[in-house]
């Protein structure tokens, strides 16, 4: 049997409340990756960097920048 399927199987094995110990941890988890994602994605050299930077020039300059009921609307 291959890692992940054991680790599955496992899962599958353990009493409910430990499922929902697990399931609380991998939740954590999952948020952490996801923070770490973004964060690197917004940093110089990211994917978002150059986004980022356009938004502050633009928002500071009052340029582009619209209220979120004036996007709706569009």
């Amino acid at each position: 049997m291959a890692g992940l399927e054991k680790i599955q199987k496992d899962i599958l094995s353990l009493p409910k409340m430990e499922k929902i110990k697990l399931s609380k941890w991998l939740g954590e988890l999952e948020q952490e990756i996801w923070d770490e994602e973004i964060e690197a994605d917004f940093q110089e050299g990211g994917r978002g960097y150059d986004l980022l930077k356009q938004v502050k020039t633009d928002f500071e300059s009052g340029e582009r920048f619209f209220a979120p009921s004036t996007i709706l609307q569009k």
